[in-house]
Formats: structure tokens, sequence, C-alpha cells
């Protein structure tokens, strides 16, 4: 089966589109703003001391002490719903 989408475009997906809008909007994970920055719902240890750094769209855990990105899945996800978009692009 060939690849439909290329590793740049997937790259750019998962670089470009805001983890805090994929989070809330798409996949509807609990997420809220406090302190002036988007935090989510640790998927480990299941606490909002997180934050999301919107230069590098990571997101961390501080209690953790991981960072999260963008799996390459959800960005290949995100690439075939949009599909028709993305290819102007």
């Amino acid at each position: 089966m060939a690849k439909r989408f290329s590793e740049k475009l997937l790259y750019r997906i998962r670089n470009e589109v805001p983890l805090a809008s994929l989070l809330r909007e798409t996949l509807q994970h609990p997420c809220k703003k406090s302190e002036g920055c988007d935090r989510f719902l640790c998927p480990r240890c299941g606490e909002f001391n997180t934050a999301i750094n919107p230069k590098n769209n990571l997101g961390r855990c501080f209690r953790c002490e991981e960072n999260f990105a963008m799996p390459t899945s959800i960005s290949s996800q995100l690439a075939e719903k949009y599909a028709s978009i993305i290819l102007l692009i």
C-alpha cells in the first residue's frame, strides 16, 4: 500500500496544528486554560499539572516529567479527514 501523504506533510501537520485545539476540539480530551496557559489532563497521572508550549507544539506533564507530541498516527488521521483542504497546501 503506497503512502498517501508525504513525511514532510505529516511533519507540517504535527507541528502547525495547535496541540491544544487538537486535544480540545478534535479528540475532545479534557483541557482548560489556567494562568494564561493551555492545560490538558495527563493521560498517565490524571492531573492538570501540564502545559502546552505553543512555540514547539509540545505538551508537558510536570508531575510525570513527560513530554507529549502529536503522534504520527493522529497527524495521518487529520490528513485523511481534511484531505481536500490539505491537497491545496
